[in-house]
This record gives C-alpha cells, structure tokens and sequence, in this order.
C-alpha cells in the first residue's frame, strides 16, 4: 500500500476523533454556561470569555512569532468575514429565542446542519452520496427528540421564526468559510480570529446594551464560581475544541462534519442527567440512539465522492 495513502487515511482518522472530541466538549459548555450566568448576563459572560480566550491566545503568537501569520488582501477579508459569523450567529439565536422559546429554537438549530450539506454541495462542490443524505436526517430527528423529550412549545411569533431561520443560514455559512478558510490559514489564524472578533463584538455589545457595565463586569470577575467555570469554557470550549474542530474541517468534507455536530446535543443530555440531575425519558434515549447511528453510517459510507475544491494546508498537521 502507498506510503502517502496511509498517510492521508491516518490523517482522516485523526479528524475524525478530533472532530468527536471537540463536539463533546462542546456539549459540557452548557453546565460551566449556566454557572457562569448565575453571576452575570448572558452578554458579559460571553465578552469576559473571548477576552480572556484571545489573551491566552496571544501568549504562544508573542512567544512564537511565526505562529501568527495573517496576511492581507481577499484572504484576510474572508478570515474575518468567518471570524463575524461567531457573533452574528449569537445575536440571531438570543433574539429568536426571545421572540419563540428555547425548544422551538432548538428545533429549528437542528436543521442548520443539513443546511449546511446542502450549501457545501453548491459552493464547494462536495457533494454528498445517497447513503449519506438518507442517514444526515437521523442526527436531526435525534436532536428533535431530545429538545422535546421534557419541553412544550409555548407562543412562537414569526419574527422568532424568521430570525431563527437567519441563524440557520449565518451557522451554515461558518461552516463553509471555516472550510474555505483551511486552505489559506492554520488551525491557530482561524481560531485566533474568533476569538479576537468575539471578545471585541460582545464587549462593544455589553457595553452598548448593560447598564452600569463596567460595575457588571467587576462583580462578575469578584466571584470564584464564575471565574473558574469561565475559565473552563475559555481553555477547553473556546480554545481547545475550536482548534479541534477547525482542524476536522481542513480535513473532512462538511457533510461528515455536520452530522458529528449532532453528538454536543447527545452529550450536554449526559451531562445534564448525570451532573444536573436533569430528567430524561425513552424519547430522550431515542434520540440519543438515533444520532449516534446516523453519526455511524454518514462516517461509512461505502462510495464517497472526494472533496477537491478544497484542500488544508500543510501546516495545519
């Protein structure tokens, strides 16, 4: 067997377990989330986070110059154009919860996924085989079945409906960009701008939108629960499972990476029963089933089509 052929199949098999790990991370953000928030908004809990995300950030691009290569031009335009998505897609999703609820919004979320397929089809030209569009659906169906195992829909108003939609496409479209952005940046530029663009955009909103913020801010920081838990979500949710996914996208198609995204959702239900002490029922059980096997079978299928519009870099290994 060709040396390069292993190569590239251990090197898929290392997105892939990065890509699983990341998403698990990501479904522990919820429980650090909600501690956190027991001592400050929404707003300033996310500002103090890629505050200090980027600052942390910042210390290997001082340390090691050569990390830190951003250079100008459409290049750079389109790295920040998907470092604004992060932002954007918090401001659509907060509203659209206001204006419906939080199960409503979690079932539309849902769909931004197989959204997301759809747009790598058209844009760059991934285009997904039948065995795994039939399969994308069940991470979908799972995470519908999770949202309403212990919920009701309450008033759902269209503009709720509409800005939730706008979510979808904004989640999307970071998936694309991050995907474009893979062959033109490393894993540290692409995260390093999320984290740059997120702790300037949710600062500015803080202070535009809370009132008496810097008092907001000085409280927050006060409280030992709210730092250690902040801390947490800056070390392993903003910065380390960031890298991991953005990693996963300089190496598998979109289609592989929307369906492992369902697996957050699987893994705050855990997360929630063991440590929150939060119920769950069959339904909830089904749809945990029901990702997990769609998660399985879009990572097998038997004929994929190759992904050549995009390529990473070489220094993203």
């Amino acid at each position: 067997m060709p040396k390069n052929l292993l190569n590239d199949r251990n090197r898929t098999q290392f997105a892939f377990a990065a890509c699983i790990t990341g998403q698990l991370i990501w479904g522990t953000s919820y429980m650090f989330t909600r501690v956190a928030q027991q001592s400050a908004e929404p707003i300033v809990q996310l500002s103090i986070r890629f505050i200090l995300s980027f600052l942390m950030m910042c210390v290997p691009a001082i340390l090691k110059p050569g990390t830190l290569k951003l250079q100008g031009g459409s290049r750079l335009w389109k790295l920040l154009a998907y470092g604004l998505i992060l932002p954007i897609y918090h401001v659509l999703e907060s509203n659209g919860v206001y204006y419906t609820n939080s199960s409503f919004a979690a079932v539309v979320l849902a769909l931004y996924p197989l959204l997301a397929m759809l747009m790598a089809a058209v844009f760059l030209k991934e285009h997904p085989t039948r065995h795994q569009i039939i399969f994308s659906f069940l991470p979908f169906l799972g995470v519908v079945l999770i949202t309403l195992a212990n919920s009701q829909m309450g008033t759902i108003t269209t503009i709720g409906v509409v800005l939730l939609l706008l979510c979808c496409v904004a989640g999307a479209a970071g998936r694309i960009l991050n995907r474009v952005c893979a062959s033109m940046f490393t894993v540290f530029e692409r995260t390093f701008s999320t984290q740059l663009v997120g702790a300037v955009s949710f600062t500015v909103a803080a202070f535009l939108t809370v009132e008496d913020a810097p008092s907001a801010y000085a409280y927050a920081l006060s409280q030992p629960s709210f730092m250690i838990s902040t801390v947490v979500l800056c070390v392993f949710c903003s910065i380390v499972a960031d890298m991991l996914v953005n990693y996963s996208f300089g190496v598998l198609p979109v289609v592989k990476i929307s369906a492992i995204s369902a697996l957050s959702t699987t893994c705050s239900l855990v997360v929630g029963v063991v440590f929150l002490h939060e119920p769950f029922n069959a339904m909830s059980i089904l749809g945990a089933a029901l990702t997990l096997i769609g998660i399985w079978q879009v990572n097998k299928a038997p004929k994929e089509v190759p992904a050549e519009a995009v390529s990473a870099p070489d220094n993203n290994n």
